[in-house]
């Protein structure tokens, strides 16, 4: 679980003499597991590692980062001395080993400001040693430790030098770490926060908040991390940088939510697969609903918050759909909330009937070019079907949208066209 912290006792020897005893350093929950070696003539000192598992499920797209720190009870630590590195084995989804043999991943360790008992360093593994695991599969880990140089080497579980089942030979000893593309959560009146994690455990996650009172009943809220191809295109030809569904089962919204969706990056924050500037990306969702997912197009939801620590878009949403972060320009300000839509034909095919406006615009009014008002439309995501205050669908012709956001008024355009 995030957060958790993991503290095994390690009995390391400081001579480099005999042949090394073994033992392992994992844990389940809160139960640490220590490990000693015994060799002739040995003086022992005693270490502690910290580090943060990974959580049990997570979405894919990011660097694997685990901070360490390692202390000794029994006087100073000489980074040259002490090494402590990160072994894994990649697993499919049906729990196929797709790695020949362990990888090993060294933690860069260095001494701590004002404290020479104490080493710390974090492990990171590249987001693109791992793409064999990314619709799917997991990774299993433990940690080894050296210390002296070549003396005793322990948490290696008893690795042989080419183990046949390394399934077996990681066994329960070891941390395992499932790659899912959706995670449920039940959610109530009482408000609660759904989270779905992923493999960088110190900056954001994909979430949604709900407000005591957001939503109508007991129901289920799932976010899902959808493949990026097959998508329509968005605005002018973008491809998708990543895609969520987001479903609301057995209740429904009362009101609008904050969400945050995580865009893949590395350990230096850069969007992983692209040259787009972080501050560039926008949340969009695809709609109307109704109609053919190939007919459909991305609309900005809300004003976006970009957040280059936490590596998240924030923004605000009226319903549950699917969403996209795009490169095209971070609607940071109310008028980069403008609809995407400059014409509309409201002649009930289902084919650009209407024009959405974002989640988070509370109110819409309609004029004609003449400054006459056609309508008032509420929020939030007011959506104008083309007809005036009675219902009727207005004559041909262009008609301007008037909306105020967070203290900013806005004004544009719409064609008509019957």
């Amino acid at each position: 679980m995030k957060g958790h912290k993991l503290i095994g006792l390690l009995m390391l020897l400081t001579t480099g003499a005999s042949a090394p005893g073994w033992g392992s350093f994992a844990t389940h929950g809160s139960f640490a597991i220590s490990a000693s070696a015994t060799v002739s003539a040995a003086s022992a000192s005693s270490l502690s590692i910290q580090a943060t598992p990974l959580p049990s499920q997570a979405f894919f797209g990011k660097d694997i980062v685990i901070p360490v720190t390692v202390t000794s009870s029994a006087g100073s630590l000489d980074p040259k001395t002490v090494s402590v590195s990160f072994v894994y084995i990649l697993l499919g989804p049906y729990g196929t080993v797709l790695t020949p043999q362990p990888l090993s991943i060294p933690v860069s360790l260095a001494a701590v400001a004002g404290n020479n008992s104490a080493l710390s360093g974090s492990v990171i593994v590249p987001v693109s040693d791992l793409t064999t695991i990314a619709h799917g599969g997991g990774l299993k880990y433990i940690f080894q430790a050296v210390h002296g140089g070549a003396g005793t080497v322990l948490n290696t579980l008893g690795l042989a030098p080419a183990p046949t089942d390394l399934t077996t030979e990681f066994g329960s000893d070891a941390f395992q770490t499932t790659i899912d593309n959706t995670i449920c959560s039940q959610v109530g009146p009482a408000g609660a926060r759904v989270s779905a994690p992923d493999l960088f455990e110190n900056d954001g996650e994909t979430s949604v908040f709900l407000a005591p009172g957001a939503v109508s009943g007991m129901g289920t809220l799932c976010i899902t991390q959808d493949d990026t191809s097959g998508w329509p295109a968005g605005p002018g030809g973008a491809v998708p940088v990543s895609v969520y569904t987001i479903t609301l089962d057995g209740a429904s919204l009362t009101q609008s939510v904050p969400l945050a969706l995580s865009y893949p990056s590395d350990t230096n924050g850069n969007v992983l697969g692209t040259n787009l500037n972080p501050n560039d990306l926008s949340i969009l969702w695809l709609g109307p609903e109704n109609i053919p997912v190939a007919d459909q197009q991305w609309y900005v939801l809300s004003r976006a918050t970009v957040d280059t620590t936490l590596h998240t878009v924030a923004g605000t949403t009226s319903h549950f759909s699917n969403f996209a972060l795009f490169g095209t320009g971070a609607a940071s300000s109310a008028a980069a909330t403008r609809p995407a839509q400059r014409i509309i034909t409201p002649n009930g095919d289902g084919i650009n009937d209407t024009v959405q406006f974002a989640s988070d615009v509370t109110e819409v009014r309609i004029f004609d070019v003449r400054g006459r008002k056609i309508r008032t439309i509420p929020g939030p995501s007011p959506v104008w079907d083309g007809k005036d205050s009675s219902g009727k669908v207005v004559d041909s012709g262009v008609y301007i949208y008037q909306y105020t956001e967070q203290g900013e008024r806005v004004s544009g355009v719409i064609g008509v066209a019957k």
